[in-house]
């Protein structure tokens, strides 16, 4: 059972204000506020069971139960006509998908299995976030925001040597189980930092900038699996109108390294180009298309069990340069009038 209710207060008539879809109970009076607010408040219950059945040996395993109340509330302060300060909680719920309860294995490699867990359990997280916005009268943007992010019960993927040797050119190589497990709580805090410009129709460019702290605790069969990471992400998009009415668009994207007990994932650097030009008329269109023009090596290692070690290297992609040329056909039919 689902229940959400959003209130929007107005100044000028000191009155809260509900969609007509919900029932009268909800709308209410408030006193004048004496500042430009804006809230909105929503509750969300769940509640559901259910039984797992192992088919293996056809007995009732495992039980799940689901309850509780997800609150979401937002709350904007605005200090002026282009300032604005806003708030907002929220607490989630996310659900295992399909593949992730699938018991049956499934063979990825001659050396690695996959299966699913049915007993995981879903994950709780409260989430805070604070930001800040201003527009300024020359088309530029901030808009800006420190979060903080707890989570319990997250899914987490481990390997474990299954007892059993594949042979692989002569060698004996040990085969590996992956599977998810409800392992640890974890934590995040960032800052994420937006910057847009717009001149008119003819450049738009916005960038975002994010660094984040990520700390995960945890244990499983005596192995501790702690670990806290500082990673950041920068995203770049510009598209401007070159003389001739020819578009050039860009979009750049930088992740830098992370790392976690079991994976360890260098940055990476891509950047992809586009160029396009209105024919005839705009009856067509040509468009050249430079994708990536480069990306750094991205790499990542499989650290536990200790004995398993497992590297992966993907080499940057070469250039590529696709033409395209597409043609825009109208037709027109008339129709005489009807004779009166």
């Amino acid at each position: 059972m689902a229940l959400f209710a959003f209130f929007f207060p107005t100044i000028e008539s000191s009155r809260w204000e509900s969609p007509g879809i919900f029932p009268p109970i909800l709308k209410t009076r408030s006193f004048p506020f004496p500042l430009k607010l804006c809230l909105m408040n929503g509750f969300k219950y769940n509640e559901s069971s259910g039984l797992i059945v192992s088919v293996k040996v056809w007995l009732f395993n495992s039980q799940v139960n689901e309850t509780g109340l997800f609150p979401t509330f937002n709350f904007g302060l605005e200090i002026s006509e282009n300032e604005t300060l806003t708030f907002g909680y929220n607490r989630r719920i996310r659900r295992p998908w399909s593949r992730s309860i699938n018991p049956f294995p499934t063979k990825t490699s001659p050396i690695s299995i996959y299966r699913g867990n049915p007993d995981l359990d879903p994950t709780y997280s409260n989430n805070i976030d604070f930001g800040y916005l201003k527009k300024y009268k020359s088309s530029f943007t901030i808009n800006t925001s420190a979060y903080y992010q707890k989570a319990t019960n997250t899914f987490n993927y481990i390997v474990e040597e299954t007892g059993e040797t594949a042979e692989i050119n002569g060698v004996d190589v040990p085969i590996t189980e992956r599977y998810p497990i409800n392992l640890s709580t974890n934590t995040r805090f960032g800052f994420e930092l937006n910057l847009s410009y717009r001149k008119g129709k003819n450049w738009n460019i916005s960038s975002n900038f994010n660094v984040y702290s990520n700390k995960v605790e945890g244990s499983y069969n005596d192995v501790v699996y702690d670990n806290e990471n500082v990673s950041w992400s920068f995203r770049l998009n510009n598209k401007l109108t070159l003389p001739g009415k020819i578009e050039w668009q860009t979009r750049m994207n930088v992740r830098g390294p992370s790392e976690t007990a079991i994976t360890k994932s260098e940055g990476d650097f891509s950047i992809d180009l586009a160029f396009s030009k209105e024919l005839f008329n705009e009856k067509a269109s040509l468009t050249l298309n430079v994708l990536p023009s480069h990306s750094l090596p991205l790499s990542a290692s499989i650290a536990w069990p200790p004995a398993i070690e497992v590297s992966i290297s993907i080499k940057p992609k070469p250039f590529d340069l696709p033409v395209s040329l597409s043609v825009i056909t109208f037709a027109l039919f008339t129709w005489p009038n009807s004779a009166k």
